[in-house]
């Protein structure tokens, strides 16, 4: 004769185990999806900073800053002082590379991003958070600044 209790597990047991296991997995798919956007804008910074210094290499060359050009479009001359395929390419937050002169950003010259709309677009307060990691944190001066909607350069030249 058997005495005791059954073996195995009860319905309620077994449900209390798969919420602690969901709530884990809540909590994990946070913070995976928290490095992954500080990664993204980590990985743009560096871009836009190692764009600014080829802008002032080509400058120091050539004694003239990049003429404005279409955003993904590589200006001419500039080809030899980038990896052409990082800059035709949709840049780590979305959007696409841009240089823009006096007559487009109000700046002699200055290299950012230009959501035109297509893709994944990237808000003020997005942005806002790339700036504190990069510049003064504050969109309106500094170095890199909101030209316009979807605008944002870093600003090589007055």
């Amino acid at each position: 004769m058997k005495t005791g209790f059954p073996k195995g597990f009860t319905l309620i047991e077994i449900l209390i185990v798969v919420m602690i296991l969901g709530l884990i997995a809540a909590v994990v798919i946070v913070s995976i999806n928290n490095v992954s956007t500080e990664a993204r804008q980590t990985s743009f910074i560096t871009n836009i900073r190692s764009f600014a210094t080829a802008a002032e290499y080509y400058h120091s060359n050539t004694g003239e800053y990049l003429a404005d050009a279409d955003a993904g479009v590589v200006p001419t001359g500039w080809e030899e002082y980038i990896e052409v395929r990082k800059w035709v390419k949709e840049t780590p937050i979305g959007g696409h590379w841009d240089i823009d002169d006096q007559d487009t950003c109000g700046f002699t010259s200055c290299v950012g991003v230009d959501f035109d709309g297509t893709g994944q677009i990237q808000n003020d307060a997005f942005m806002q958070q790339v700036d504190s990691k990069c510049d003064d944190g504050d969109l309106n001066t500094g170095s890199f600044r909101k030209i316009a909607d979807g605008q944002y350069y870093y600003i090589l030249a007055m």
